[in-house]
């Protein structure tokens, strides 16, 4: 694990994701794993922006073979953790629109992906955490836990499924692979 600190915010990389990175970028010939991470990276910016807009600033930011996470210094309320939550989806729907204007078709398409991707309902993505929220409003705080679990794990497996559908016809096992990843990540996810 490799350790850091900028501007008061801790980093953490983690040997597993460095690697992982690596193997895509030595493979890749189209150059969707350059816009997936600058995407990434610009998704992420947008959770930092707002979290600054509402005087709060990120803790830690941990870069895991289960993706990119953010930890907040401190709580917000509810709205403005809606709103942290959903930036990141926003900007990647802005670069979304940029690239659809300047005719960088592969960088749309990573961009909308990525704002479709973070909305699911899965705990470790952006729109399980809104739906977290919003079942926290509602439900004990361990009901909300296996609420959230059990969308997490039925979103993982009908990812899981329509990739094998998608290997079957394609060839291509991404998809098969990101419902994996989604079930590690939720059955391994911090609530």
């Amino acid at each position: 694990m490799i350790r850091f600190r900028i501007f008061g915010v801790n980093f953490s990389i983690s040997f597993l994701y460095i690697c992982l990175i690596s193997i895509f970028l030595l493979y890749d010939t189209s150059g969707i794993v350059m816009w997936g991470i600058f995407s990434s990276f610009f998704h992420e910016s947008f959770h930092v922006i707002f979290l600054c807009v509402f005087s709060s600033k990120p803790k830690c930011i941990c870069f895991e073979l289960s993706g990119i996470k953010l930890i907040k210094s401190n709580e917000l309320n509810f709205l403005q953790d809606i709103i942290v939550l959903i930036s990141g989806c926003f900007g990647n729907l802005i670069l979304f629109f940029i690239c659809c204007k300047f005719n960088m078709r592969i960088g749309a398409v990573v961009n909308l992906c990525l704002f479709v991707f973070n909305l699911l309902p899965s705990i470790t993505l952006d729109g399980g955490q809104i739906l977290f929220r919003v079942f926290e409003k509602f439900f004990d705080f361990n009901i909300c836990i296996k609420m959230c679990f059990i969308i997490s794990t039925c979103i993982a497996v009908f990812l899981m499924i329509a990739g094998i559908i998608v290997i079957i016809y394609f060839k291509n096992p991404t998809l098969f692979f990101t419902g994996v990843m989604v079930m590690f990540s939720s059955c391994c996810g911090k609530f």
